[in-house]
């Protein structure tokens, strides 16, 4: 499936801008750090480091769809395809490596190695700012001890930390 998915992405790259107008939120590389000063209070210190990784992850260029939610939860059995895209994103299409493990994480960049040129530092950047395409999806749900979103912030916590460890 993560094979299909870089297809996608890959092709998609063609149309990023043209994907703006369905609405989803644009998030390039470049953009990250608001979502970081978002939480800056939780996770201090990190400006700098994260601006840098950013623009040099925007220098590759590319921009598409990212699922930002990809698990095999979201995914049908029997035709292997995505579903809930709630969480989507235009941005950088490697920012959700966090959530592949191999030999899926192996297959998915196998896939874009077909495709085109894909190098270990692009991968590398994307990784250690993968946090924040996750952070962006709860910029708008407060997860305060006595508010709905309160369930939630274990994984914040969870990914505020390894954003932390990402560029410690």
């Amino acid at each position: 499936m993560l094979r299909s998915y870089a297809g996608l992405q890959h092709t998609l790259c063609a149309h990023a801008e043209s994907l703006r107008d369905t609405g989803t939120p644009h998030l390039p590389p470049a953009r990250l750090i608001e979502v970081y000063r978002h939480f800056a209070d939780r996770a201090p210190g990190l400006e700098s480091a994260i601006e840098s990784a950013a623009a040099e992850l925007a220098r590759y260029g590319r921009l598409s769809v990212e699922h930002n939610d990809l698990y095999p939860g979201h995914v049908f059995r029997t035709t292997a395809a995505v579903f809930d895209w709630g969480d989507a994103l235009i941005t950088h299409p490697f920012l959700s490596v966090r959530t592949f493990r191999d030999p899926q994480r192996s297959a998915y960049f196998d896939a874009w190695r077909e495709l085109t040129t894909v190098t270990d530092r692009e991968i590398e950047l994307a990784e250690r700012l993968a946090p924040l395409t996750t952070l962006h999806s709860w910029l708008t749900i407060d997860t305060a001890p006595g508010r709905p979103g309160e369930r939630f912030a274990p994984f914040v916590t969870e990914m505020l930390d390894l954003l932390r460890a990402n560029f410690a």
